[in-house]
């Protein structure tokens, strides 16, 4: 693959991609109609986070997207929001336990619009939340929003054709 747009990091996001946020949400009874219960997320603790699901499509795609950055040199990275310790230490545990991401290539910010100072002409994030690809792309990134796997890759294979 030519990769024309330079494409040196890829940002992956976690919950709604990789993993399954709303079902876990869903098991301890934390989310009515897309709002969520953050009481009850943060009673839940670090186990929470550690122990989520994979989305569906999320272990597949997650594989798929290693293999290709392997292949095209290109940096994956995992760019997630959460606010508070221990949604940082479950996300970090799981990780650890999930994936072979380095420990150098997690960034958890406070904020879904704090993904955009990872932004520039050679950086890509992957996200389900449309808001954090708009930041991002005016930040001088390109985004891709997830929407499923295929129509992810589909997306990346034709911006970096």
């Amino acid at each position: 693959m030519r990769n024309s747009k330079n494409i040196n990091t890829i940002y992956l996001d976690m919950d709604g991609v990789i993993c399954d946020f709303c079902g876990a949400c869903k098991e301890i009874d934390a989310i009515e109609h897309y709002k969520v219960d953050w009481e009850k997320v943060h009673a839940a603790g670090i186990d929470f986070w550690s122990n989520m699901a994979w989305t569906k499509e999320g272990q597949k795609f997650y594989k798929w997207l290693e293999k290709f950055c392997d292949e095209e040199g290109i940096d994956l990275c995992i760019l997630s929001q959460v606010n508070y310790n221990d949604g940082v230490n479950g996300k970090i545990e799981w990780l650890m336990a999930n994936t072979k991401i380095p420990n150098k290539n997690i960034y958890i910010v406070k904020t879904g619009k704090a993904k955009a100072k990872y932004a520039n002409n050679q950086s890509l994030l992957i996200d389900d939340f449309g808001k954090n690809i708009e930041a991002f792309v005016l930040a001088g990134g390109f985004g891709i929003k997830f929407e499923s796997a295929g129509q992810t890759k589909q997306a990346l294979l034709e911006l970096l054709g």
